[in-house]
Order: C-alpha cells, then sequence, then structure tokens
C-alpha cells in the first residue's frame, strides 16, 4: 500500500494509506466528478469486486461519497467528498 499525502485532500490525517486501485480511482473520479462502480472497471482496467474494495476504502477514509441512485436503489454513485 502507498500513502497519500493530505495535499490531494483536506483531511486532518496528513498520510492515509490506500491501495493503488484506491488511489487511481481517486484521480479518474477528479475528472470524471462521480461514477458507479461499473463504469469505473472497464476504463480502468480493474475488477468489478478491486473497484468495489477501492471505493470502501475511499468512502472510510473520508475521501469519497456513496450517493444513492434515486433511478435504481440497488445501485450507487461515488464522488469525491468536497
Amino acid at each position: 500500500m502507498l500513502q497519500m499525502k493530505g495535499t490531494e485532500s483536506k483531511k486532518q490525517n496528513s498520510n492515509i494509506k490506500l491501495p493503488k486501485s484506491a488511489q487511481k480511482i481517486f484521480e479518474y473520479l477528479k475528472e470524471v466528478k462521480q461514477a458507479k462502480p461499473k463504469d469505473l472497471a472497464e476504463p480502468l482496467g480493474m475488477p468489478s469486486r478491486t473497484v468495489r474494495h477501492a471505493l470502501r476504502k475511499l468512502v472510510e477514509a473520508g475521501l469519497a461519497v456513496k450517493i444513492p441512485d434515486l433511478y435504481d436503489l440497488r445501485s450507487s454513485y461515488y464522488r469525491i467528498k468536497q
């Protein structure tokens, strides 16, 4: 696992340990603003299970938020926490 420096997030904790997959998804979400897990797997070349795990780590670290899809409550969008 690598560390993400605090300059990339406004968290008080300056060093947050995240897997490389979570760092890659974090950078991608900064560009696309929000996405569903299935929309992240293919362009990033990651298995869907890896994407779900990385998103869970980002939410736990307070770097991303999970937003329910109001048209399909079985799925959610993820975006970088403002």
